[in-house]
């Protein structure tokens, strides 16, 4: 069968079709996919209920209505989004004793700056990401309820369930994660609102009954297939640091696993929030690869500034622990990708040799701690924040031996696989005190180290390595 294109341009496989429609007790549904003619950016006064029960929302002041987007420039997907804390639209739904909502929706701001589903004054079903908490919170009279913490700032499909005779269940992707009781009986909402807040949305539809936990899940599975969702993250908040693991659906077997090593400045989410990598972590995703990322700090007041201080090294180690022990992983399969300041996690990785690398890609990577640390000022307040180097720096040796990767012996990189990629017109982390000078230390030893050079500056042009890099992988994977 010849592949056909669904109602927004997307290719689709031969004979699927992209559908998400009414169902047997279903009395609300809107869908951001079916709103037209409307332009990218337009307020949005109504969205039509598609289950011909009339419960459209709206939003009659036209200073608070929602926006309407046309694309999302990861997966070119519209969505409905309240942009600031004072848009929001009220959507009517008949009472009952038994009813269970989906969302698919992208948090974007924490509690209590932002609702996802507000029902009432003291009743606020709403999305995390929080602090030392998460989604699915029910704010009970002032209170808020409690959850495994997490984040959603991916596309997640959110669900409430009311239960007999007042309890609530929240589901996350499918996956139950709390039943409470509430302070008021959640049969007599009658309305709730989309916003105030950076919250994204893409569908909201409700069922006049409690679905069974296994309809919930097969519900949950039509709107990710309906919403393109192939990639599930899991979120590793009880170890030391944070910790990020996605992987792609459909893999069978054990699978190689590369580990993210991010740039200063930014956290585990860096190859998902920037653009510029985003292409890099879709492509290994697609290939089969399970993706880690740690957040590498070592206590708050070096925030996530590491500079390959021991905590990183640490966490890094820690994090592949869990992985190798709760996922399909191959441990004889293990790679690592360094960015920038996250180049010294993963060379010294090597050298404290607890998880067992294959090889590493390197972007403008900080491999010569003591070079930048001498010509880059701002550099050098971070490493000794990180290091608690004294302000003079008269201990700066003291306090970082071990944690140079040039100044490691060259052995303990010996046998295994880099690709540094680096550009010589770089003016934040010199190419040539870093990449190159690594390459020529340790390339007699090793089985490659070779300088990929790109052009621009820092972090410029690294989607057209990716290519170059995924053959890099496979052969360190073969």
């Amino acid at each position: 069968m010849v592949s056909k294109e669904d109602e927004l341009g997307r290719k689709l496989p031969a004979g699927k079709t992209l559908e998400f429609g009414t169902q047997r007790g279903m009395k609300l549904l809107l869908d951001a996919f079916k709103l037209k003619g409307l332009a990218d950016g337009a307020p949005l006064q109504r969205w039509p209920d598609l289950s011909g029960e009339g419960n459209d929302g709206v939003t009659a002041d036209a200073a608070y209505r929602l926006t309407y987007h046309a694309f999302e420039w990861e997966d070119g997907l519209p969505y409905v989004s309240a942009d600031d804390p004072t848009k929001q639209m009220t959507v009517a739904v008949p009472p009952g004793a038994q009813r269970t909502f989906f969302v698919v929706a992208r948090q974007q701001s924490p509690f209590p700056f932002a609702y996802l589903l507000k029902f009432n004054v003291n009743n606020h079903i709403f999305s995390g990401p929080h602090p030392g908490t998460g989604w699915g919170l029910y704010k009970k009279s002032g209170a808020q309820g409690t959850l495994p913490t997490g984040y959603s700032t991916e596309w997640t499909i959110l669900c409430m369930r009311q239960n007999a005779p007042d309890s609530l269940t929240f589901f996350v992707d499918g996956v139950a994660a709390e039943t409470i009781t509430p302070a008021e009986s959640p049969a007599s909402f009658t309305e709730f609102t989309l916003g105030p807040g950076a919250g994204r949305v893409r569908q909201v539809c409700m069922f006049d009954r409690a679905l069974t936990d296994a309809e919930v899940v097969r519900q949950t599975n039509k709107l990710r297939s309906y919403n393109r969702l192939s990639y599930r993250y899991d979120y590793i908040d009880f170890l030391t640091t944070p910790a990020l693991v996605v992987r792609k659906e459909g893999f069978k077997g054990a699978r190689p696993l590369v580990i993210l090593n991010h740039a200063a400045g930014f956290t585990e989410r860096q190859f998902h929030d920037l653009q510029v990598y985003r292409t890099l972590l879709t492509a290994l995703l697609d290939e089969g690869y399970v993706v880690a990322a740690s957040r590498l700090t070592d206590n708050p007041a070096t925030g996530t500034n590491n500079w390959g201080n021991q905590g990183a090294v640490n966490a890094n180690a820690e994090m592949f622990g869990y992985v190798r022990d709760h996922y399909r992983v191959n441990p004889n399969q293990v790679a690592m990708i360094g960015s920038s300041m996250g180049g010294l996690a993963t060379m010294l990785a090597f050298a404290d040799g607890r998880i067992p690398l294959c090889g590493a890609a390197l972007y403008n990577a900080v491999l010569n701690l003591r070079y930048q640390y001498d010509t880059r000022r701002d550099m050098a307040q971070a490493i000794r924040a990180a290091y608690g180097i004294a302000a003079d720096g008269s201990d700066y040796n003291l306090k970082t031996a071990g944690h140079d990767p040039v100044l490691r012996p060259p052995a303990n990189y010996a046998g295994h696989r880099f690709r540094f990629y680096s550009a010589p017109t770089d003016m934040l982390v010199s190419h040539d005190a870093n990449s190159e000078t690594m390459s020529a230390l340790i390339g007699a030893l090793t089985t490659e180290a070779g300088v990929v050079e790109l052009t621009g500056g820092h972090d410029a042009n690294v989607q057209i390595t990716i290519p170059d890099l995924l053959a890099f992988l496979r052969r360190c994977f073969a």
